[in-house]
């Protein structure tokens, strides 16, 4: 899906020479971070940026959009587990997303 987004966006041959610099590093990663890792940092961006923005606030508003980013990427991944979502389940991006989640919100003081 996003190397259909990257031709649409008219940047898939930025894409391809990002990835073919980037292949070497393949076999030297671990599986997660190849893997799970993308999971888990998208969900901590996003959610690190929701807090930024809804800083100080304490709403019922604040919660659902510093949480978004965390349920949509754990919601997905339960989602697969029970067959409601294509893909193929996997714990360790579930334990990967959960974690930058806590890690974010919690860890960082913005919310408690």
């Amino acid at each position: 899906m996003m190397f259909r987004w990257a031709e649409l966006l008219g940047c898939s041959d930025l894409v391809q020479a990002l990835r073919l610099s980037a292949a070497p590093l393949k076999d030297q990663l671990p599986g997660w971070v190849l893997f799970s890792f993308p999971d888990a940092a998208w969900v901590y961006s996003a959610t690190a940026a929701y807090l930024s923005i809804w800083r100080g606030a304490r709403s019922a508003e604040a919660v659902f959009w510093v949480l978004l980013a965390g349920s949509l990427g754990i919601g997905g991944e339960l989602g697969q587990m029970a067959g409601l979502v294509p893909g193929t389940f996997d714990p360790v991006d579930l334990a990967s997303m959960l974690f930058a989640l806590v890690f974010v919100v919690f860890v960082s003081g913005r919310i408690r």
